[in-house]
């Protein structure tokens, strides 16, 4: 199968997840589960900054869209961690690596390095949308569980995920 169309169907495949997600599943007000994150880092990192950023901005917009919440709140955090993505990258994985390595992944990466990728891909998103969503009407103490009850939710939520395209290839 061809790689472009094989990323292409496995993102919108996360996203009708993630939105089925949102629509079907209510685990309460502290935990907000998304797979925005791990849709993210299925992009090539060859795709050039203004497509990525474009690109993460419509997803954001199709889960706010498509979901309950506030509109663009998703697309905000998605836009930031589009321009986050290589930093972390390179933060995470090693020099060596990311030559041989187009996307991180279990397979290639190792668990170890994957999950600190995914870990901090999930609380840079989770801290802006957590922030964004709350800001003004809620106090920290309900914001700071918010925050990583669901940052921890979506990076379990991402490693099974990525287990799992990892094990179809």
């Amino acid at each position: 199968m061809n790689s472009k169309f094989h990323t292409v169907v496995m993102i919108t495949l996360v996203i009708i997840f993630q939105l089925m997600v949102n629509n079907f599943i209510n685990p309460g007000p502290y935990i907000f589960i998304s797979l925005v994150p791990f849709a993210i880092s299925l992009m090539p990192r060859s795709t050039p900054i203004n497509l990525t950023i474009l690109l993460c901005f419509a997803i954001g917009l199709t889960v706010d869209i498509f979901s309950r919440g506030v509109i663009g709140v998703n697309a905000a955090a998605a836009t930031a961690l589009s321009v986050l993505r290589a930093p972390i990258y390179r933060l995470t994985i090693s020099r060596d690596r990311q030559d041989i390595t187009p996307n991180p992944e279990i397979r290639q990466c190792g668990f170890a390095k994957y999950l600190a990728y995914i870990s901090i891909a999930c609380l840079s998103y989770m801290f802006i949308y957590c922030s964004l969503e709350s800001m003004g009407v809620r106090s920290v103490l309900f914001f700071i569980p918010q925050f990583l009850i669901s940052s921890a939710a979506s990076v379990i939520l991402s490693c099974c995920f990525s287990l799992t395209v990892s094990s179809q290839q």
